[in-house]
């Protein structure tokens, strides 16, 4: 995941929840240094909100990035 200048990789924050392996996250810094995590299949599903409330615990758009398996 990626945000800021090209070439920086970002951390997911550590309480970000399913965020932290969804493949539809991306991490974005703001100009003042402050870390969000932006959902971007809520592009397309209007019952996901942008940039959720952490930790996200349970959703129904979650895809593990690849080469991460399913938990069960």
């Amino acid at each position: 995941m990626t945000g800021g200048a090209p070439g920086e990789a970002f951390a997911p924050p550590p309480n970000a929840g399913l965020c932290a392996r969804c493949a539809w996250a991306r991490v974005v810094r703001s100009g003042r240094g402050s870390v969000f995590l932006l959902c971007r299949r809520a592009r397309t599903d209007e019952r996901l909100r942008k940039y959720p409330p952490l930790p996200v615990l349970a959703c129904h758009a979650f895809e593990p990035l690849e080469g991460e398996g399913c938990e069960t």
